[in-house]
């Protein structure tokens, strides 16, 4: 295989892993590696049951719908369509606490083994792009 093309939405579905589509747990090429972790998550309006938790790897979460209230570090903060948040490892955070409206985004946990003057070197992978539209 060379590469492959798909569709986050109903990938996370077919997946059948709660909405993961790439990670260790994954259970055939090219959706499992041990460099990363991907997960496409869609909630309703309204409260969501979550539980915060604190990261033990790098964070990243891009809302494409909706807004958000979350907690990072102690403080509400509120996220909408078009942002994306960076978590480091030792932060508690709920990104989930409650959906203003539909509420769309996909979540990336990545193992960086080093970062220098706030530039990362995670295992030679030089850029992950998400095509969105």
């Amino acid at each position: 295989m060379t590469h492959y093309i798909g569709n986050f939405k109903e990938d996370a579905h077919e997946q059948g892993k709660g909405g993961w589509l790439v990670g260790h747990f994954m259970d055939k090429v090219p959706f499992t590696t041990d460099l990363v972790e991907i997960k496409y998550w869609e909630y309703p309006a309204g409260p969501i049951t979550h539980d915060s938790k604190t990261s033990t790897i790098w964070e990243y979460t891009f809302i494409l719908e909706g807004v958000t209230n979350a907690m990072l570090d102690g403080k509400e903060v509120q996220l909408s369509a078009g942002q994306y948040v960076v978590i480091p490892p030792g932060v508690a955070n709920n990104l989930y606490s409650l959906s203003l409206c539909p509420l769309k985004a996909l979540l990336s946990k990545l193992q960086v083994s080093q970062v220098r003057n706030n530039y990362f070197d995670i295992f030679g992978i030089t850029c992950i792009v998400f095509l969105l539209g």
